[in-house]
């Protein structure tokens, strides 16, 4: 079998702290019956204030890694969230656009840096983090290609993500909010919760200066970590052991699916 792309050593060190990790606000750009904007930040559930990607330790949580070629991420908002309560309740149920907050950069050079060929997906789950005290939790295992099944279903392709945005580069040039609008717009049931993944299958290859040594910075959010919390986690990610994108073992980005790295955290967008 084809072994996914990843650090062995780094997985076990980060299930260790994933409790320092942050959950991103999201906030979204929705269009309700009226054709009205809105815009809505999660907040999340028993959350501190907390810095994703201020050292090389936590910086896994991230929406993205610029030192890595190949990345696959998800993040969990659960659907008690006051960001997602409130938009039920306005009558919002399509979102168009996405943003997250970056706080700062490592290295200066950063803000000229382009990451190539990243997606956005996203979809539904009847999963919360710790279930709230019901069984279907989302948990720490990444679903195959396309899917964001929660960790105890009997079928893992239950749950289908839906792309959202198509291939593209970026570059974050500042701090504050980056908005990114959505190819296609995703409309929210209203009922249960939305995964977010972004993944990333950069074509460059070697390490600096093809890509950069530095860290994004995102400001975020940690969340409560529940008793016995080693199968609970609002992140989930996985990520390029090496940049050459050679080797019986590379898998692209997209469709990494071992259990790799998990955290308490999940992204914090707009």
């Amino acid at each position: 079998m084809k072994r996914i792309n990843r650090q062995c050593d780094l997985e076990k060190f980060c299930f260790s702290i994933k409790a320092i990790f942050v959950l991103y606000f999201i906030v979204f750009s929705t269009n309700n019956a009226l054709s009205q904007d809105g815009q809505f930040e999660l907040d999340g559930i028993g959350a501190t204030d907390q810095v994703i990607g201020s050292s090389i330790l936590n910086m896994y949580p991230s929406p993205f890694l610029p030192n890595k070629k190949d990345t696959r991420v998800q993040f969990l908002y659960e659907v008690a969230e006051t960001g997602l309560s409130l938009a039920n309740m306005s009558g919002y149920t399509t979102i168009s656009s996405l943003a997250f907050h970056v706080s700062g950069f490592s290295l200066e050079s950063l803000k000229s840096y382009q990451m190539e060929n990243i997606k956005i997906s996203m979809g539904h789950t009847i999963a919360t983090y710790d279930g709230y005290d019901g069984t279907e939790v989302w948990g720490i295992k990444m679903p195959p290609p396309g899917y964001c099944t929660w960790s105890g279903s009997t079928d893992p392709m239950a749950e289908p993500l839906q792309l959202v945005k198509n291939s593209f580069n970026l570059i974050i040039s500042d701090t504050g909010w980056v908005e990114l609008e959505l190819d296609t717009p995703f409309v929210w049931d209203g009922v249960n919760s939305i995964v977010v993944e972004i993944c990333k299958a950069d074509p460059k290859i070697g390490s600096s200066p093809a890509f950069s040594s530095g860290r994004y910075q995102f400001t975020g959010i940690r969340h409560t970590t529940p008793p016995g919390s080693s199968n609970f986690t609002l992140t989930r990610s996985l990520y390029s052991n090496n940049n050459n994108g050679t080797g019986s073992n590379y898998t692209l980005g997209c469709d990494m699916e071992l259990s790799g790295s998990s955290y308490n955290t999940s992204a914090n967008f707009k």
